[in-house]
């Protein structure tokens, strides 16, 4: 999923063949694409970013191809063909744009990182075993879930490696196949630890900060969680794919307890606004 500068959020509804749009409060407004092969038609999007002006970035899996949408879901643009040179994918499953509109694709099928500008011309590439996942900070640095070691590696813009996060296992700042990585305005890294059941976050420098959820269908619980997003104002939106919902935290300003309020929607149920603890190591839950 991803959040739109207004703080709609974007989500992409692989099996549907297509990419919802709700706003800030989880009501539906929109969608974009149906199944097939033609322009602004999608198979199995596996991602979805929002670039600085609004404009919806597909990963379109099955085609080999990223397509550009305006933010009415208007088709405007697509990129990629299958196949292994330059600008070609196969199996694309993740898109992030950066602060200057450049697109990055986790070109997963062909184990590697490629860059276009954003006008989708492709730029440049570095190599990686198996992306799936990436997410672009505000300094224009790429992080990377490497998913079957347990840890997120992050890397400058020109492709050089800066550092790793987390590690394999199931302790506090530890991860099992994570499925997905987030940036927030302060730089910090979320990671949707999928065999964990839980989102754990690290300051940008990879260190250990919080950690929240398990296993489960209630409030606060995810069976599993497949991705996540961060709004402007610091909510983490997680897809808590197993249970076919979107669940909602805000951070709450004061330090003890956090508060919990619940809001179900009809059609794609969406939970919103669980409250955690920032800088606990648990969900804190009243009601």
């Amino acid at each position: 999923m991803a959040v739109a500068p207004s703080g709609n959020v974007w989500v992409a509804d692989l099996h549907n063949d297509r990419i919802e749009e709700f706003n800030s409060s989880g009501t539906y407004l929109t969608q974009l694409g149906t199944r097939g092969s033609g322009n602004g038609q999608l198979n199995a999007p596996y991602g979805v970013a929002v670039d600085p002006s609004g404009n919806i970035w597909v990963a379109d899996t099955l085609n080999n191809r990223i397509q550009e949408f305006n933010s009415g879901g208007i088709y405007l643009n697509a990129s990629g063909s299958n196949g292994s040179g330059n600008g070609q994918f196969h199996f694309p499953e993740d898109v992030a744009v950066d602060s200057s509109g450049n697109v990055w694709v986790a070109d997963t099928g062909n184990n590697r990182i490629e860059k276009f500008n954003s006008s989708g011309v492709y730029l440049s590439q570095f190599q990686f075993n198996m992306p799936e996942f990436l997410a672009v900070d505000s300094s224009g640095n790429v992080w990377v879930v490497d998913r079957n070691n347990g840890r997120i590696l992050g890397f400058n813009g020109s492709g050089d490696f800066l550092r790793q996060v987390g590690s394999r296992g199931t302790g506090n700042g530890q991860l099992f196949l994570p499925c997905g990585v987030a940036v927030d305005s302060s730089g910090n890294l979320w990671v949707a630890d999928y065999g964990n059941d839980r989102i754990v976050e690290f300051d940008s420098s990879g260190a250990f900060l919080t950690q929240f959820g398990s296993n489960g269908s209630g409030d606060g619980q995810f069976s599993p969680s497949w991705g996540l997003a961060v709004d402007p104002s610091g909510n983490v939106w997680v897809a808590d794919t197993g249970n076919n919902r979107i669940v909602e935290f805000s951070p709450v300003a004061a330090p003890e307890p956090g508060t919990l309020s619940l809001l179900a929607l009809s059609g794609l149920v969406i939970i919103g606004r669980t409250g955690y603890r920032p800088r606990a190591s648990r969900l804190n839950e009243l009601g």
